[in-house]
């Protein structure tokens, strides 16, 4: 097995993907990482990018309905277990997007 190491003085690029947003201030961006560890990143610093990717109510849940940036709308419904996988599932729908009954969401 084969471990990778850093050396001080090495400069890397680190994502993190899955942080959910718990504090926020002019000063400081608090999220919790995806095994449960919060961290503060200061806002402003350089070299640092923060890319929004869901809104804070995600994810969807059965009888939602949300919009996309165009304003379609999208709802939301429960497809318990349609793949036989054991796992329910939420899907969302919109008749106006893609065609009648577009499923995107797995």
């Amino acid at each position: 097995m084969t471990v990778t190491t850093y050396m001080p003085g090495e400069v890397v690029d680190i994502t993190v993907e899955g942080a959910r947003v718990v504090a926020f201030n002019a000063a400081y961006l608090t999220v919790v990482l995806p095994q449960g560890d919060a961290v503060a990143l200061e806002c402003g610093s350089t070299g640092l990018t923060v890319n929004r990717v869901a809104p804070a109510e995600w994810p969807p849940r059965p009888g939602d309905l949300w919009r996309d940036r165009c304003g379609v709308p999208w709802f939301a419904f429960d497809a318990a277990d349609y793949d036989h996988t054991g796992q329910e599932k939420v899907l969302l729908c919109s008749p106006d997007a893609y065609g009648r009954g577009s499923q995107v969401h797995p």
